[in-house]
């Protein structure tokens, strides 16, 4: 399976594709263009990122300027309710009153607080269609610099390491992050030097590693910060081009953040994917298929076995009219010949003589033989007996 990710800046997009196998991801390709308009944006993608015969899955990076992040506190974790809480909480805080916005949160590694962002509907769902006409449709729609804290050495646990570039800034332990606060403006080494000052506040120490996401981010004054060691996936990649590895850095963040499902995530709800289902109906089509004539030779055995039921029953009961009609040739409008039969029977087993009578026209029918072709009429007293019938011959009659 192929995870790609598409990492939109404000004139730059970077696409970076990664491999899910047993041991974590690899890196595939990726690639870095200048777009001013949706429309080069879109030509980019279809020319640039064809599409792979292998299953792919894509994710969405937003431009930080299109979200705003805000730290706030709720009595409950779980993400499910959260997001159902969010938009109330968020009421007071857009200008929509939280009824036009999709929205997400995190939670941040101090003081049970969660780290909540959310951007307008309306530009949100344009890149969502932008990339489903490029046969990009991505499945998850984020914010890049959530995930830096990934890039960070297991290692490194409980060490707060400041990670930034021209676009945002995140204090982070390799758990998860402890501040975040994105730019509006880029290559002013100010906002980000009073950022890192904010964080240091709330945070109450001062964070002496710092790192910067990508070489050519514009560095803190008289800092001294330094690039990002590069993760394990991207040690041995060199460079494609002018694109060096560390350039797909902030993209392996997310698509680690994708893989163990802790994704920053503006597509639930009314934006939720469907693509899951479709591609489970897809996977599933041959054995429904196969399912599906099985069921109708199962059917059409049974529909056969029924019309053979039936036939043998319609000539059991043609059977029955006939030997009914020769029994008793007086009765013409029979309700239930079997019925009248086992009346019938029941009623010459019903009594001593009657019995008898039953019994002796049985060891009649047995010698009856051959020569005897048919008896009409029978009296029986008990001891004696009188036949009328049709035989071959006279001398067979006597």
């Amino acid at each position: 399976m192929i995870l790609q990710v598409i990492n939109l800046g404000r004139t730059e997009v970077t696409c970076a594709r990664f491999r899910r196998t047993g041991n974590g991801l690899l890196p595939v390709s990726g690639l870095r263009r200048t777009w001013h308009s949706h429309d080069e944006l879109r030509a980019i993608l279809q020319e640039q990122c064809p599409p792979l015969p292998e299953e792919s899955r894509t994710i969405l990076a937003l431009p930080p300027e299109l979200l705003s992040l805000r730290e706030l506190q709720l009595p409950f974790s779980d993400r499910r309710k959260v997001r159902e809480v969010l938009p109330l909480e968020l009421a007071g805080t857009t200008a929509t009153g939280g009824s036009d916005i999709v929205c997400d949160a995190i939670p941040l590694q101090r003081d049970g607080l969660l780290l909540a962002g959310w951007a307008e509907r309306e530009a949100v769902t344009g890149l969502i269609e932008l990339l489903k006409q490029a046969n990009m449709e991505p499945e998850a729609v984020t914010l890049g610099c959530l995930h830096w804290h990934r890039l960070l050495p297991p290692t490194d646990s409980g060490q707060e390491t400041a990670l930034y570039d021209d676009t945002a800034l995140v204090v982070a332990t390799p758990q998860g992050p402890l501040f975040c606060r994105t730019f509006e403006q880029t290559g002013d080494p100010s906002i980000t030097e009073q950022s890192m000052t904010a964080a240091e506040l709330i945070l109450g120490r001062t964070i002496s590693r710092r790192y910067q996401i990508e070489p050519d981010a514009a560095p803190l004054p008289a800092d001294s910060s330094k690039p990002l060691p590069l993760p394990p996936q991207l040690a041995q990649l060199g460079s494609s081009g002018d694109l060096p590895a560390t350039a797909l850095a902030s993209a392996l963040a997310t698509a680690l953040a994708f893989s163990d499902s802790g994704c920053f995530n503006l597509r639930h709800g009314p934006l939720a994917w469907h693509g899951q289902t479709d591609r489970l109906l897809r996977s599933l089509r041959l054995p429904l298929i196969l399912a599906g004539l099985l069921l109708l030779l199962l059917f059409g055995r049974l529909g056969l076995r029924w019309y053979q039921l039936t036939a043998d029953l319609q000539e059991r009961n043609a059977a029955i009219a006939t030997l009914y009609k020769q029994a008793f040739p007086t009765r013409t409008k029979p309700v239930d010949e079997s019925a009248e039969f086992r009346a019938e029977i029941k009623r010459l087993e019903g009594g001593s003589r009657s019995s008898g009578a039953l019994q002796f026209m049985q060891q009649l029918a047995t010698f009856q033989g051959n020569a005897i072709t048919g008896i009409s009429e029978l009296e029986f007293d008990g001891s004696q007996f009188l036949l009328k019938g049709t035989g071959r011959s006279s001398a067979d009659v006597s």
